[in-house]
C-alpha cells in the first residue's frame, strides 16, 4: 500500500480590513491486490475476484473576508474539489489464458478473473461558490448567506462487463457420453471446438454502455439571527432553503415508460431554532429544533439510468440440457473468449430478455431529518462541569424498494418449526409471491419474469438517546472526560439495517412494500456506551536543568476506552424451492427461493425479532505513551508508543445468523408442509473484523515527531 498526502496555505492580509487565504490538500492511495481486504480468505477471491484500487483526491479552498463596517463582516469562499476511485485490473493475477474471463468448474469458483473491473466509482468533481455577511446591531447578531454548487459524477462501470463460463459434469444420455468437467473445459480450450458445440453448462456476461456522467446544480439561502435578549437568555431562530436540479435518463426503456424520468421538486425549506438560558450562577440550559435536508444521492440517480432494461442487459445462456456437449447457439464464443462491451447480440443470442429494471416513485425526493435537544450543564467543581442531555431524532424519506411484478397467490403455505429434537415446535402460515403482474406481459403473452422495481422515500429511522458527560477541563496534570449514552434506534428498513444507498431491484422487505411491518430495533442500534478520555501530563521536577528536561519531565499518557452493549441483527431462513406437490396444490413455485414466501427481499425469519440475535458486546483500551524533548525553544522531538485493544479484547463483529433451514419433504408425516429445522451453527462467531483497522486484533506502533 502507498499513501503519499500533501497539504498546504498562505494567508495574505493586504490591508488592515482584507484577509485572503488559500489552501490545498493532495492524496494519492494506491492499494495492489487491494480490492479483498479481509485477513484471510477461503473462498479464491484473493486471486479470482480481486484488483487494484486507488483513491486520488484534491481539494482546493480560497476566501476573502472584508471588514465591511465595525458591525459587518463578509466572507466571500470558493472550493473545489476533485475525488477519482480507481480500480484497475491486477496484471500479476491475469491467469496464463491471457483474457479477462471468469471460469467456474464443478461449482469451483474463482478460478478465472476479476469480471468487474477496471471501473472508475466515481471521478466526481464539485465546484462550490459561497458568501456568507455576519452583521451586529444591538442585541442581534445576524447572519445570511448564499451556497452554489455544480457537482459532476463521472462513472465508467459495469458489472459482470467480462464473461463467467461454468463447466459441470455430464451424464450419458440422448446420445451423448459421460464427461467429467475438466474434460470439457479442455475441449473448448483446446479450440477445436465449432460454433454451437462448445462444452460449457452456461454462460454470462453484461454488455452496454459503461458511462454514465451526471450533472447537477445546488443553490440554497439561509438566514440567522443570534438575538440576546437578556445577558441570561439568548434565542436563535434561523431558516435555510436548498434546491437541487435533478439529471434526467438520457436512455430509457419505452416498454417501461416511467424509466424516462426521475421526479424533481421546488426546493425544501428547513427551519430552526435554538436557546440558551442560563437558569443559576453556574446553571445552563441549551436546547434546538431543526430540519436538515439530504442531497439527492448520485449512486441512486446513477441506477435508475443504467437499471432500465436498456442502458445495460446481462446476457445468459444455458447449453441444452440433454446429453452431449451441444450449445443451443453458435453465436457465442468459446472459452477464453470475450465479447466486447457494445456487442449487440444477434441470431440465436437475440433472444427475448426479461432483465429487472427499477424506476423512482412519482413521490420520490430526497430524506431529511428532524432533530431535536436539550442539555442541562452544570459546574460541580472547579474546572469540571456535568452535562446532562436527551437527543431526539426522526430521519424521514429513505430510500427502499418493491416490486411491482410480484403478486401473492391467495392459498396459504404452512411451515412446521421444529425444535432441537426435531419435533414441531409450532407453526407459521404465509401467503406466497407465485404470480408475475400481467399488466408487464409480454407482447406474445408471456409473462414477464424480471423484477420491476420501484423506489420509495418510504422508510424511516426513529433514534432517541439520553447522554450524560462529565469533563475535567486543563488542569496542572490532567484533562478527561466520562461519557455515557443510553440510545435507541428503531427503523422500518428491515433486515437491511441501512438505506439500499444504490437503489437495489430487490425488495427491501419480507411483505412487498410493507416497509412498516420491518418495524423494529436497527441492526445500528447499540443501547448502552460508555467511555472514557484522558490525557495525563505530570510534571515530576522543577527546574529546566537537562535531567529534567530530557528525562524526567515531557511524559505523557493518554488513553481512550469504550464499552459497548452488543448491536444486533435478525435471524435469517435459508433453503430450496417447493416441491413438485407443493408447487401444484399451491398453483406455482415461489418466485424466489431466498425467502420463505416466495418474494425474495428479506429472507429474516418473519416470527422472531428483527433485533432477536446479539452479536457480542464490545470492550476496548487504546493508550499512547509519549516523551517530548525541547531541543530548542523552536525545535522539539517528540517519541512515542502506541497500542490500539491493549488487552486484546475479542471484539465480535458477526455471527452465523441462519437460524433454520428449510425443506419441503416429499412423503412422511410432513408432507404437505414446509419445516423449518433449526442449524447448530446458528449464533456461532463468524467475524471480528470492523472498520477502519480490518481488524479488532491488538496493534502497537512505534511513533516520531518533530516540531518546529
Amino acid at each position: 500500500m502507498d499513501n503519499n498526502m500533501a497539504f498546504a496555505k498562505l494567508d495574505w492580509r493586504p490591508t488592515d480590513k482584507d484577509s485572503i487565504s488559500f489552501s490545498g490538500n493532495f492524496l494519492d492511495f494506491r492499494s495492489p491486490n487491494g480490492i479483498q481486504t479481509q485477513l484471510s480468505l477461503t473462498n479464491g477471491n484473493a486471486i479470482g475476484n480481486n484488483a487494484n484500487t486507488n483513491v486520488f483526491d484534491r481539494t482546493g479552498r480560497a476566501s476573502w473576508t472584508r471588514v465591511v463596517t465595525s458591525t459587518m463582516i463578509n466572507e466571500f469562499r470558493y472550493g473545489i474539489f476533485k475525488d477519482r476511485q480507481l480500480d484497475t485490473q491486477s496484471d500479476d493475477l491475469l491467469p496464463s489464458y491471457g483474457t479477462a474471463a471468469a471460469l467456474s468448474v464443478f461449482n469451483v469458483t474463482n478460478l478465472g478473473f476479476a469480471t468487474n473491473y477496471p471501473r472508475l466509482n466515481p471521478s466526481e468533481l464539485r465546484n462550490e461558490l459561497a458568501d456568507n455577511l455576519t452583521w451586529t446591531k444591538g442585541q442581534h447578531n445576524l447572519k445570511f448567506g448564499v451556497n452554489a454548487s455544480h457537482q459532476e459524477d463521472f462513472v465508467v462501470s459495469m458489472a459482470s462487463q467480462y464473461p463467467t463460463y461454468s463447466y459441470l459434469a455430464t451424464t450419458a444420455g440422448g446420445g451423448g457420453s459421460a464427461a467429467n468437467a475438466l474434460t470439457l473445459l479442455a475441449l473448448d480450450f483446446g479450440g477445436s471446438v465449432a460454433a454451437g458445440k462448445q462444452a460449457f453448462n452456461s454462460y454470462s456476461q453484461t454488455l452496454g454502455n459503461r458511462q454514465v456522467d451526471l450533472k447537477l446544480w445546488e443553490l440554497s439561502f439561509y438566514a440567522q439571527d443570534e438575538w440576546h435578549i437578556t445577558p441570561k437568555l439568548t434565542l436563535t431562530p434561523g431558516v435555510r432553503y436548498e434546491y437541487s436540479t435533478v439529471p434526467q435518463p438520457t436512455v430509457c426503456n419505452p416498454k417501461f415508460p416511467l424509466t424516462c424520468k426521475i421526479p424533481g421538486n421546488n426546493g425544501y425549506f428547513a427551519p430552526r431554532l435554538g436557546f440558551a438560558y442560563s437558569i443559576f450562577d453556574k446553571t445552563v440550559v441549551r436546547g434546538g429544533y431543526g430540519i436538515f435536508n439530504n442531497r439527492y444521492i448520485t449512486s441512486a440517480l446513477e441506477n435508475l439510468m443504467v437499471t432500465n432494461g436498456v442502458y445495460q442487459n446481462n446476457y445468459s445462456f444455458n447449453a441444452a440440457p440433454t446429453g452431449g456437449n451441444a450449445s443451443p447457439t453458435n453465436c457465442l464464443p468459446s472459452f477464453p473468449q470475450v465479447l466486447p462491451f457494445d456487442t449487440v447480440p444477434a441470431g440465436p443470442c437475440a433472444q427475448t430478455l426479461n432483465p429487472s429494471v427499477i424506476w423512482a416513485a412519482s413521490n420520490f425526493r430526497p430524506g431529511y431529518s428532524q432533530q431535536a435537544n436539550i442539555a442541562f450543564e452544570r459546574e460541580i467543581a472547579k474546572n469540571t462541569s456535568m452535562t446532562v442531555s436527551y437527543v431526539w431524532s426522526r430521519s424521514l424519506h429513505i430510500q427502499v424498494s418493491r416490486d411491482d411484478n410480484s403478486l401473492l397467490n391467495t392459498v396459504p403455505l404452512t411451515y412446521r418449526i421444529l425444535d432441537a429434537s426435531g419435533n414441531v415446535a409450532s407453526t407459521y402460515s404465509t401467503l406466497i409471491y407465485n404470480k408475475r403482474n400481467p399488466i408487464y406481459n409480454n407482447a406474445n403473452g408471456t409473462s414477464y419474469s424480471g423484477r420491476v422495481s420501484i423506489l420509495d422515500s418510504a422508510a424511516n429511522s426513529y433514534y432517541n438517546a439520553m447522554l450524560v458527560n462529565i469533563r475535567h477541563r486543563h488542569s496542572y496534570w490532567f484533562q478527561g472526560d466520562l461519557n455515557y449514552t443510553w440510545g435507541h434506534t428503531i427503523d422500518t428498513l428491515g433486515t437491511n439495517g441501512f438505506a439500499p444507498t444504490f437503489g437495489s431491484t430487490t425488495p427491501s422487505t419480507f411483505v412487498n412494500g410493507d416497509y412498516r411491518g420491518d418495524k423494529g430495533s436497527s441492526q445500528l442500534d447499540r443501547r448502552h456506551n460508555l467511555g472514557f478520555n484522558a490525557i495525563f501530563s505530570p510534571r515530576f521536577m522543577s527546574g529546566d536543568g537537562p535531567v529534567a528536561k530530557f528525562l524526567v519531565n515531557g511524559w505523557q499518557l493518554s488513553t481512550s476506552s469504550a464499552v459497548s452493549s452488543s448491536q444486533a441483527t435478525a435471524p435469517f431462513i435459508s433453503g430450496t424451492g417447493l416441491s413438485p406437490a407443493l408447487t401444484t396444490a399451491l398453483g406455482g413455485a415461489f418466485l424466489s427461493t431466498s425467502s420463505i414466501n416466495g418474494l425474495g427481499g428479506s429472507n429474516r425469519a418473519p416470527f422472531e425479532s428483527t433485533s432477536a440475535l446479539n452479536i457480542g458486546r464490545a470492550f476496548r483500551v487504546d493508550a499512547r505513551v509519549t516523551k517530548t524533548f525541547p531541543i530548542t525553544e523552536r525545535f522539539k522531538v517528540s517519541a512515542g508508543f502506541e497500542a490500539f485493544n491493549v488487552f486484546n479484547h475479542l471484539i465480535p463483529s458477526g455471527r452465523d445468523a441462519s437460524e433454520y433451514t428449510v425443506t419441503f419433504p416429499t412423503s412422511g408425516p410432513n408432507l404437505g408442509f414446509g419445516v423449518l429445522t433449526p442449524r447448530t451453527s446458528y449464533g456461532a462467531l463468524t467475524a471480528t473484523q470492523v472498520t477502519p483497522d480490518g481488524t479488532t486484533a491488538r496493534r502497537a506502533q512505534a511513533l516520531i515527531r518533530i516540531t518546529f
